[in-house]
């Protein structure tokens, strides 16, 4: 064989072998990590359909708890209970942390001994049950909602796709987003591709609220909030018009806002 037809062959065998080993987007190789088999359930982290849960993800700078949980759909009391991660600590860049879930440890019970006072006869009152808004409602427990923001819904909430798992409202660039209910933040910034700058709020052990495509945000991660509190600034960070991006998490599984918010 002579040296010409060598060089070629061996051109052809590194064109093969380059074209047989894939790279995933720079955003994406940190998923592309060691996988820890745990459940058949996968996460929508990826264009490529999901990412299986017990991929293990490698925490990116300015990445924080809740906004990995949120990014892949996760529980986030469950993922912190996976990693051994206490609630609302910092996560360090470069940690390894699996795309699991796991029960948390039970809340410390009161050692104090119950008194059983004297039974008494007591009249029964009657009582008037409230009227439940619709048949397909959410039961949100003692929190009381609000909108965020006045406008009319552009988008309704839909499993199709990724980010149509939330509630996309009209505003005018600048309006004051409010929080939807009383809770902690526990994510503020523009790390989350496709949501522009966005917070997240705890509301309890169950549920949070996410606020994307902000021109502004007006907290800062740990401060409490009231419902109807000032939290950022519409705007079209991340989209193509001004609008809000709002979206609930139950349990860190997306539900519709209009289940939940109040009629108008």
């Amino acid at each position: 064989m002579g040296v010409g037809s060598l060089v070629k062959n061996l051109i052809v065998v590194s064109l093969l072998a380059g074209c047989s080993s894939y790279q995933a987007p720079l955003s994406d190789r940190s998923a592309q990590s060691e996988r820890v088999e745990v459940t058949t359930r996968r996460t929508p982290g990826s264009v490529e359909g999901g990412i299986p849960l017990g991929t293990r993800y490698t925490v990116q700078p300015g990445d924080t708890l809740y906004g990995v949980a949120f990014r892949f759909e996760l529980d986030p009391e469950r993922f912190a209970a996976a990693n051994r991660i206490a609630p609302f600590s910092g996560l360090t860049a470069g940690r390894s942390v699996v795309l699991a879930e796991a029960t948390p440890p039970p809340s410390p019970v009161s050692s104090s001994v119950a008194v059983t006072a004297p039974k008494t006869s007591v009249q029964a009152k009657p009582v008037t049950v409230a009227k439940a808004r619709s048949a397909a409602a959410v039961n949100a427990g003692p929190l009381a909602w609000q909108w965020p923001v006045p406008g009319s819904v552009l988008e309704r909430f839909s499993t199709k796709q990724r980010f149509s798992r939330s509630l996309r409202i009209a505003g005018n660039r600048g309006e004051p987003v409010k929080a939807a209910a009383a809770g902690r933040v526990v994510y503020a910034g523009d790390g989350l591709v496709g949501l522009g700058n966005l917070v997240l709020i705890r509301h309890d052990e169950t549920w949070l609220s996410a606020y994307g495509h902000n021109d502004r945000l007006d907290v800062q991660v740990n401060q409490n909030v009231s419902a109807g509190d000032v939290i950022a600034r519409l705007g079209s960070t991340g989209t193509d018009q001004p609008k809000l991006h709002f979206e609930l998490r139950r349990n860190g599984e997306p539900v519709d806002p209009s289940k939940v918010l109040p009629v108008r």
